[in-house]
């Protein structure tokens, strides 16, 4: 007999276990020539197996793409191979086709390559999709409502020569937790074998960052008859949706308007060059206390009985403020012969004239030098005009005049305010949105150029997310080309570039820029806050040197998802992933690119924390089920501790703040207001 084979007598020849014959190589007594390795993943029981009766073994898949008499078993991507007899779907309920990878009718993809039974129908995943953009919605709100505030209170303290910003870190910490909760939650996809209360706890994870490829799937929902394969369909989904943000940030936009209004604060920062073109040069060079003048003026239109002295002494003071800063009377003439009939008139009602003056003079002691030399100037020129001998029903005329032109004028201002704030919160709103969304974009696009060759043969070369179709071949090139390429150049090359393009267009004007110039202007501070304020979520909480490094964040997905994407092999994975890991604690450790250490500690053990993850998720491929277990129980453990410790800090710091808003108001407030409400009188404060 041949090798690997016994004889069972004269001219009885049969392979032994775990080979096989080829019945067309058998010699003219019908005897083996040949007995063959039985390949990896089949099965060849009993003595003179053939070829024909090797079976496949338990989670592989035969290969039809081999040619004749040549044997080729592919290990499955699933639990859905039962193994047993080769040809047709010999799949597990709910799965078909090629490595049973494919979901049969009635059956929706809820992982890479996972099935479940679809249950509501459409109207089921619909209610699932409204559900997930709502929670999507939320968070994003949630971002962009901090961020705001917390640019606005940074630049407040700044004007207020206060040290702000630093102590005030809650949404620094809430943006280092969502980084590593996109980038944590990748090893889910990884080819770990999960128990399942740590898939459970990773997807959690992936719901609360937004990760949205089961999420919106829409298999349920289509017809059988569909020719388009369901994959194609919901990554146009998914490619689709940065256009859904404009209307998601129109929403936020309009909560913002019924929510809070622009502050009186932010109307008397504002200087005209800032808002109105077309003026000169030196009537650009009003500071704040201009706005405060025509406030007044606006005032005391609502004054009563304007015939009466009092009024018009408050009218011809307007008056002279009005002219003072709109240069529009240079000079007053001098008339000595009526001096005598105003000042009479200005004595009757001498009492109430220096009441109103001391009232001016009280609410001046807490604006700024240059407001109060320009308010006594202008009390000056009414002295001066005492003896001008001006008529006061003149005076009345001409007041009204100008409190009509510099009530139109502050109209015009308040409404450019308006649009400018309204639109930096559109602006940010936008940015928050496509943050939680850009990892599912890149993932996505990935996907749609994800081949392999599943065998030797050039017939296996495959699309992974959908087996049925070869790779590059008719429809699989046109959807990579048409809706994959434009996806890589927009989203995952585009977006960090553009980016970083605005960052250093407007570096000038991020706070840590300008915060510490001391010969800077109020007009010029609210200009450049107001410029950057969009921005403040990419900068928020890095030194000023490191204003870029969230871009840095953003590569970093980029890469752990090009990892879990294109790299097949269970252990270059997790190398490649722990490597990643590593060389990012390096940077953080040579840069420390936050200006918080709490910060920069905490981003230390979010990326402790991935470590780990992959690491112990690397003893998941072990065959001893205590170690599974084990390693499995210390993900669980460290991830739950990690969200925990970030959690908490996070609520420090909102604590921290409302303390610091109850050292500001009198006693007899604070004494009116417990812990939980200074708490919310601080999420109020965001108002």
């Amino acid at each position: 007999c041949t090798t690997n084979a016994v004889s069972l007598g004269t001219n009885q020849c049969r392979c032994l276990n775990d080979f096989y014959a080829i019945p067309e190589n058998f010699d003219d007594n019908r005897q083996p020539v040949d007995c063959i390795d039985c390949p990896e993943g089949g099965v060849c029981d009993g003595l003179n197996t053939t070829v024909n009766e090797v079976q496949a073994d338990e989670g592989y898949w035969f290969s039809p793409w081999e040619k004749q008499n040549i044997l080729e078993f592919v290990e499955c991507r699933n639990e859905a191979c039962p193994g047993g007899q080769r040809g047709g779907d010999n799949c597990r309920d709910g799965y078909k086709g090629v490595l049973c990878t494919e979901c049969q009718d009635d059956y929706q993809r809820v992982d890479t390559y996972d099935c479940s039974k679809c249950s509501g129908g459409a109207g089921l995943v619909v209610l699932r999709i409204v559900g997930t953009w709502i929670l999507i919605f939320i968070i994003a709100f949630i971002i962009t409502y901090i961020n705001i505030s917390d640019a606005e209170k940074i630049a407040r303290a700044h004007e207020n020569g206060e040290e702000g910003g630093l102590d005030t870190d809650a949404s620094i910490l809430i943006k280092i937790l969502l980084n590593f909760l996109q980038f944590n939650t990748v090893a889910s996809s990884f080819n770990y074998a999960w128990p399942g209360f740590v898939r459970g706890f990773l997807e959690a994870e992936a719901l609360i960052s937004a990760s949205l490829n089961n999420l919106m799937n829409v298999d349920c929902a289509l017809p059988s008859e569909t020719s388009i394969p369901s994959y194609y369909i919901n990554a146009l989904i998914i490619a689709l949706l940065p256009f859904v943000v404009p209307l998601l940030s129109l929403i936020t936009l309009s909560i913002f308007i019924c929510r809070r209004n622009i502050s009186r604060h932010d109307n008397n920062l504002l200087a005209p060059s800032k808002i109105i073109p077309g003026k000169k040069e030196e009537e650009n060079k009003l500071d704040m206390g201009s706005i405060m003048s025509r406030n007044s003026i606006t005032q005391s239109r609502h004054q009563p009985n304007p015939n009466s002295l009092h009024s018009l002494l408050e009218a011809k003071r307007s008056a002279a403020k009005e002219m003072s800063q709109r240069n529009s009377i240079e000079t007053v003439k001098s008339d000595q012969a009526k001096a005598s009939s105003l000042s009479q008139i200005i004595e009757i009602d001498t009492k109430k004239s220096q009441e109103i003056v001391e009232d001016a003079e009280n609410k001046l002691s807490n604006k700024d030098t240059r407001t109060e030399e320009r308010e006594k100037s202008n009390i000056n020129i009414i002295d001066g005009d005492r003896g001008s001998g001006i008529d006061p029903r003149v005076v009345s005329s001409e007041v009204q005049q100008s409190c009509r032109q510099s009530i139109a004028v502050d109209g015009k201002q308040i409404l450019v305010l308006k649009r400018k704030k309204l639109r930096t919160i559109y602006n940010a709103s936008n940015l928050s949105f496509v943050f939680m969304l850009y990892p599912t974009l890149v993932e996505q696009a990935f996907n749609l150029f994800n081949c392999e060759s599943l065998t030797s043969s050039n017939d296996s070369y495959r699309f992974l997310p959908e087996m049925s179709q070869r790779c590059f071949e008719t429809p699989h090139l046109g959807w990579s080309l048409g809706l994959g390429a434009p996806m890589l150049a927009v989203y995952v090359i585009g977006f960090p570039v553009f980016l970083l393009y605005i960052l250093y267009h407007f570096k000038s004007d991020l706070p840590n820029a300008w915060t510490s110039m001391e010969s800077i202007s109020y007009e010029e501070a609210y200009a450049k806050r107001r410029r950057s304020m969009h921005l403040h979520m990419l900068y928020d909480g890095y030194k000023h040197d490191f204003f870029f490094f969230e871009i840095v964040v953003l590569l970093r997905k980029v890469l752990i998802v090009a990892i879990s994407v294109f790299v097949v092999n269970n252990q270059a994975q997790t190398q490649l992933a722990i490597l990643l890991i590593v060389l990012c604690v390096v940077i953080q450790q040579r840069l420390q690119p936050f200006e918080l250490e709490e910060c920069n500690s905490l981003e230390y053990w979010s990326l402790f924390t991935s470590f780990f993850t992959f690491f112990f998720g690397s003893f998941l491929y072990f065959s001893n089920n205590d170690i599974t277990m084990l390693a499995s129980i210390m993900v669980f453990v460290i991830n739950l501790m990690f969200f925990m410790h970030a959690v908490s800090m996070i609520l420090r710091s909102i604590y921290r703040e409302a303390v610091h808003i109850a050292k500001k108001m009198t006693k007899g407030e604070a004494k009116k207001m417990s812990v939980g409400q200074r708490v919310i009188s601080y999420i109020g404060s965001l108002a």
